[in-house]
């Protein structure tokens, strides 16, 4: 067994794994400042309570969780939900501290459930994962990266001030080591292998900025020891409106599932690529060879690649449609 118990514990045993990959112990036990997700509100309205709107905040944190953790028990095949007792496993049951403001969610079962759930997996890229999924949780890794991007985009500062209020912000949550911590979790979350780890990124991201948008009467709000003050919360809450429903088109690798078995007209779409399945119509504009192609992927639960549009609102896919089936010869045309 393994007790970590600071960021700067968890780093070197990162370093120590990826140094040295034997056979690693993912028996992992983390203490301190690794053990739980902390909050802490400033302003009107919190004396140790949660208001309506930060109540659905954290619903929709939990949500983003379920689904990262989804990702990491079963991979990209959308076919398969939680179980009641999964839920339980991956639930944030946060802690309203008596007196004050904070709000704390101990880790301890989602790291257990990795631990024992997820497949596929040797021990050393297990005992990566879970240690980078720590640090993604209870770090400042995602604020971090959150409130750099609020500076470098607040149209009310000039630069000169973003680039003051960033160096505060680094220097109270942890100096320059959070930023070299930050850089080494972006570079192993970009590894295939490090997915697990990169969908919890993603739902840490969703999760932090859903929370800052529920508590616009805040003056002050810290994230795993990272400050947002009351002109960061509303620059979250005004770029949500501004990208509120986005639609793109992309080439994606997809599973495909069929709503009926015969002569399926409503198709489910999942992808690691997509932030949630989604619904499309059997496409009329493709030809009978690409029609076969789709046809057979349903049937064999076989993995396609498909040229999607797809609209998404609040971080969710809501519609697609399916522009054209791509044949593997078009693949290599186009690399």
């Amino acid at each position: 067994m393994i007790t970590l118990s600071t960021a700067d514990e968890a780093f070197a045993h990162l370093s120590k794994l990826l140094t040295f990959p034997n056979e690693a112990d993912t028996d992992i036990h983390f203490k301190g400042e690794l053990e739980a997700i902390q909050f802490v509100f400033e302003g009107p309205g919190f004396k140790h309570s949660v208001p309506g709107d930060l109540a659905k905040g954290l619903a929709t944190y939990q949500d983003a969780i379920y689904r990262a953790a989804k990702f990491a028990l079963y991979g990209s095949d959308g076919r398969f939900q939680l179980s009641a007792e999964e839920r339980k496993s991956f639930e944030l049951i946060f802690q309203v501290n008596d007196g004050c403001t904070e709000l704390l969610a101990p880790i301890e079962k989602i790291i257990e459930a990795l631990a024992k759930g997820v497949e596929g997996m040797d021990s050393t890229t297990l005992a990566i994962v879970i240690v980078l999924v720590v640090l993604i949780l209870v770090g400042g890794h995602v604020a971090y990266k959150i409130h750099e991007g609020i500076q470098n985009t607040k149209q009310k500062k000039i630069e000169e001030d973003g680039r003051n209020a960033l160096a505060e912000t680094i220097a109270k949550a942890g100096g320059a080591s959070l930023v070299a911590q930050s850089d080494i979790i972006k570079v192993l979350v970009s590894e295939p292998k490090y997915s697990v780890a990169r969908q919890f990124e993603a739902a840490q991201d969703v999760g932090v900025k859903e929370v800052l948008k529920s508590v616009p009467q805040a003056t002050e709000v810290e994230v795993n020891g990272v400050p947002f003050d009351s002109d960061d919360i509303r620059e979250i809450k005004r770029k949500a409106k501004r990208a509120k429903s986005e639609y793109s088109e992309v080439m994606l690798s997809c599973n495909v599932y069929a709503d009926t078995n015969y002569s399926p007209t409503r198709l489910t779409l999942t992808s690691p690529e997509l932030p949630s399945d989604v619904k499309v119509d059997w496409p009329d504009d493709v030809d009978g060879g690409k029609d076969a192609m789709l046809w057979h992927a349903v049937k064999r639960r076989e993995r396609i690649i498909l040229m999607v549009g797809v609209t998404v609102i609040n971080g969710k896919a809501k519609s697609g449609v399916i522009l054209d089936v791509v044949s593997p010869d078009e693949v290599s045309v186009n690399v």
